[in-house]
C-alpha cells in the first residue's frame, strides 16, 4: 500500500514540474481555448492613447484621446490644405489678414483684356507667393478662423476663380498643383459642361485635389435686377451644383460684386457659410464673412504691382515673367 502511494505522490510531482515549464500563454488542452495575444496594431493603440497630453494651440494641453475622438466626431473640420505645421499658429475668432485674389480666365488674348492673364504670367506671380512663403488655404478654414479661431500658417492666402472656365482646370490647376497650392473656383450653375466652362468630371477632380467649389448663381445676372428670380439664382443654384458634384456647396459668389440687404439675407438664409464680392482690403472680421473682399488681380500688373497688393513681400524671386498685356476692353467679371 505505501508503495502505491509513493507511486501516486510522484505522478503528482512530475505533472506539476510539467506545468511548470510550460511556455508563457499555452495551456493544457482540457484547460479551454487558448487566449489570444494582444496584436501589434493593438499595443500601437494602446501606446498612443497612453501617451502624454500635447500642447494645444491656447496653451492648454489636449490627450490623444480628444484628439482622435474630435477627428472622428467632427470629419468636416479636417481642412483640405496641407497639415499644419509647427509654424502655424492659433489665430483667435473676429479677424484675419489674408488676401484673397480673384482671377477670370488664364490664357493669352489678342487684343490684350484686364480679366486674360497669360499661363507665365500666372506662374511667375504663384511663384513670388511661394517665395515670399505665402500658403494657400480655403476660403472655410478663413471663415472657420473668423468665427471660431483657427490655426492658420503665417501668411495665407485664397486663391480664386470666378465663372468657371475651362483654362482654370487645364493652365492654373497644373500650375497650382506643382507649387502646392490650391484655389476655389465660383461656378456660373447653368453654365457647367456648356462650350468654353468646364464640365462636372472636371469640377470633381479639382474637388478631390481639395480645391473649394462656390455658386456664382445660376446665370450670372446683377442679383439687383427685380427681373431676376432669386431663389432660382441663390438656392437652386447651390442644390444642383451639390447634387451633381456630390459636395457641399458653402460659399456664394455675388455677379459683379453687387448685393443688397435682402439679398445677402437670402444668401444666409439658404444655407451658404459664407459669400464674397470685391474691394481692394485683406483685412477680413467677422462683419464681412457675408461680403468678403477679394482683390482682382489686372493682366497688366507687373510683379512689382502685384506685390503691392499683399500685405506681405519681399525681394522679387529670380523669374523672369513676360511683360504683362496692355489693358484692352474689359469684359464683365
Amino acid at each position: 500500500m505505501a508503495r502505491k502511494h509513493i507511486v501516486i505522490l510522484a505522478l503528482i510531482l512530475l505533472t506539476l514540474l510539467a506545468l511548470k515549464w510550460l511556455p508563457v500563454g499555452q495551456a493544457p488542452t482540457h484547460a479551454g481555448p487558448v487566449q489570444p495575444t494582444e496584436s501589434l496594431a493593438g499595443r500601437r493603440i494602446a501606446k498612443a492613447t497612453t501617451s502624454p497630453p500635447s500642447p494645444g494651440p491656447d496653451g492648454f494641453t489636449v490627450s490623444p484621446q480628444v484628439i482622435m475622438t474630435a477627428t472622428r466626431t467632427h470629419p468636416k473640420k479636417i481642412s483640405p490644405s496641407p497639415s499644419p505645421t509647427p509654424e502655424w499658429v492659433w489665430n483667435p475668432p473676429g479677424e484675419v489678414i489674408a488676401p484673397i485674389l480673384i482671377y477670370h480666365h488664364i490664357v493669352k488674348r489678342e487684343p490684350a483684356n484686364r480679366y486674360f492673364l497669360s499661363p507665365a504670367v500666372f506662374e511667375a506671380q504663384m511663384v513670388a507667393l511661394q517665395h515670399w512663403g505665402y500658403t494657400s488655404i480655403p476660403l472655410s478654414l478663413l471663415v472657420e478662423a473668423l468665427t471660431e479661431g483657427a490655426l492658420l500658417p503665417p501668411k495665407p492666402v485664397v486663391i480664386t476663380f470666378d465663372d468657371g472656365y475651362l483654362e482654370v482646370y487645364t493652365h492654373a490647376f497644373p500650375i497650382l498643383k506643382r507649387l502646392g497650392f490650391t484655389g476655389a473656383v465660383y461656378v456660373i450653375a447653368g453654365q457647367v459642361g456648356v462650350g468654353k466652362y468646364m464640365n462636372a468630371t472636371e469640377l470633381s477632380e479639382l474637388a478631390a485635389a481639395g480645391w473649394e467649389i462656390g455658386s456664382h448663381s445660376w446665370t450670372h445676372n446683377s442679383l439687383r435686377n427685380p427681373a431676376v428670380k432669386l431663389p432660382h439664382e441663390i438656392d437652386e443654384s447651390r442644390q444642383m451644383l451639390e447634387e451633381l458634384l456630390d459636395i457641399p456647396v458653402d460659399t456664394f459668389a455675388f455677379p459683379y460684386g453687387l448685393t443688397s440687404k435682402y439679398v445677402t439675407g437670402l444668401v444666409k438664409d439658404a444655407g451658404y457659410q459664407s459669400a464674397v464680392g470685391l474691394g481692394g482690403s485683406f483685412r477680413h472680421t467677422k462683419k464681412t464673412r457675408y461680403y468678403l473682399s477679394r482683390i482682382e488681380v489686372r493682366s497688366n500688373y507687373d510683379l512689382k504691382r502685384f506685390a503691392s497688393l499683399l500685405p506681405w513681400s519681399g525681394d522679387l524671386p529670380g523669374v523672369t515673367p513676360p511683360p504683362p498685356d496692355q489693358e484692352g476692353g474689359l469684359d464683365s467679371p
